[in-house]
Order: structure tokens, then C-alpha cells, then sequence
């Protein structure tokens, strides 16, 4: 009788049931679908490893490495990480993302800084959440203060603009390599 809500219906499933849902809605285009249904399937799949693995595959492929991220890491403890000789290779892949790798190439190359360095500076600060916005106030993928941001870039840069990650990525990048030149590449 009535309409049966989509929180009835996931209710109802199987693990199985949604991780078939989560590709089938990646395989249909829908990837916002894709990053809802894999956040509500993380929690219930926490101890099927092989499982978490294709999921947070399949989020990393739509380029939604933050949730990618938060999958792996619920299903897989440091210790566990450290430890383990038999983990599947793509867990380290998804723990340590290269996401936004055009981007990440092309500005390390522009302003001579190693790129791996860009990768880790975005996973500490940001979890690769391009959204992310600190209690200080910084933005987007590198955490940029606006204020740093428009330093950088000579000229205004508006607070929103920021969560673009091709302008993030850029002034960040630049902000970054200005800190090396100045420190003479000493990182500590």
C-alpha cells in the first residue's frame, strides 16, 4: 500500500543484493547513487575485506577517493596493514590514492616538485576531500587559507573557487614549492 521508500527497500537487502546495486548503478553512470549506496554498504561490510576492496575500486574509479578512502580504511586496521603479507596490492593503491593525476603531474612539473609529495600533502590534509573545509578555514584538497590562496596568485581568489580542484591543486602546488625554495628543501 502506498509507496515503499528507498531506506524500506535497502532495509530489506543483502549485502550481496547492494554491492550488486552499487555496480550496476556505477556500470549505469550514476555516480552519486554509487557514492551513497557504497556509504551505506561500508558500515555492513567492514569484515569482508575481498568486498571492500571491488567497492571502494569502484568509487575510486569515479574519482571519489575521500570515500574510497573511509571504505578501506573501516575494513582494514593499521596493524592489520603493517602486518599482513598477503594484502591484496590494490588495498595499498586505495590507501595511498594519485588522484587528480593530470592535474598533480602538470603543476609538479610546472613548479619542480616532486609529485608524490603533492599526493601525500592531499591525503594528510584533505583525505582527498575536495570539499573539506577546516575549523581555521582552509579549503579544498591542499587546505588553502583564501587569504594564502590570493597571496599566491597575485590577485583575489574567491573563497568558493577553491573547491575546484584544478585551482586548488594549482595554487597549492605553487604554495608548496615556494616553502621548499625558501627552506631550501628541508620538509621538516
Amino acid at each position: 500500500e502506498g509507496d515503499v521508500s528507498a531506506d524500506h527497500y535497502r532495509a530489506g537487502t543483502t549485502e550481496d543484493e547492494q554491492a550488486v546495486r552499487v555496480k550496476l548503478l556505477f556500470h549505469l553512470g550514476f555516480k552519486e547513487e554509487v557514492v551513497e549506496e557504497a556509504k551505506l554498504l561500508r558500515q555492513r561490510m567492514a569484515k569482508d575485506k575481498k568486498r571492500a576492496v571491488s567497492i571502494a575500486s569502484l568509487l575510486s574509479s569515479v574519482e571519489e577517493y575521500n570515500t574510497a578512502l573511509g571504505v578501506i580504511s573501516s575494513s582494514f586496521s593499521r596493524d592489520m596493514l603493517y602486518r599482513d603479507q598477503g594484502i591484496d596490492p590494490r588495498v595499498w593503491r586505495l590507501m595511498y590514492p594519485t588522484g587528480y593525476s593530470e592535474m598533480v603531474s602538470r603543476y609538479a612539473d610546472e613548479n619542480d616538485t616532486d609529485p608524490l609529495l603533492l599526493y601525500a600533502l592531499i591525503r594528510e590534509e584533505s583525505w582527498f576531500n575536495r570539499s573539506v573545509v577546516s575549523s581555521a578555514g582552509a579549503v579544498g584538497l591542499m587546505q588553502l587559507m583564501p587569504q594564502t590562496a590570493s597571496a599566491v596568485n597575485g590577485s583575489h581568489v574567491d573563497r568558493d573557487s577553491l573547491f575546484d580542484p584544478d585551482i586548488n591543486i594549482a595554487l597549492g602546488t605553487r604554495f608548496f614549492a615556494g616553502l621548499l625554495r625558501q627552506y631550501d628543501g628541508n620538509m621538516i
